[in-house]
């Protein structure tokens, strides 16, 4: 009767310590996941701090591509305006010549 106590408080014991030991174990392996799930979370903001800057990003490329458009056409209407101007100059220098030339008969039937 002594021996089957002795041998039932060593059985506890043994199971108390399998216990301990597998407590310890399962802290342990929490602390891992704790600090996994921890950085996980960081990632993730990373990740969302990624996200809203490529999204801050592409808007600006959208309004820089739509301004750009506008400069385009503004462009486009600045050389055809130009275009013209060159045109009406070489105009006037035509007739300038053509009143030189019409100036310089007039002077020779003067003479």
């Amino acid at each position: 009767n002594i021996n089957q106590t002795i041998e039932d408080k060593n059985a506890i014991e043994r199971i108390a310590e399998d216990a301990i030991a597998v407590q310890d174990k399962l802290e342990e392996d929490v602390s891992i996941l704790n600090e996994e799930v921890s950085a996980l979370k960081e990632e993730a903001a990373q990740y969302k701090d990624t996200i809203l800057s490529n999204e801050g990003i592409s808007e600006k490329v959208q309004t820089l591509e739509e301004e750009n458009q506008v400069l385009q056409t503004q462009n486009e209407n600045l050389n055809s305006t130009l275009l013209q101007w060159e045109e009406h100059v070489k105009t006037l220098e035509k007739d300038k010549k053509l009143v030189a030339s019409m100036r310089e008969e007039d002077q020779k039937m003067l003479q």
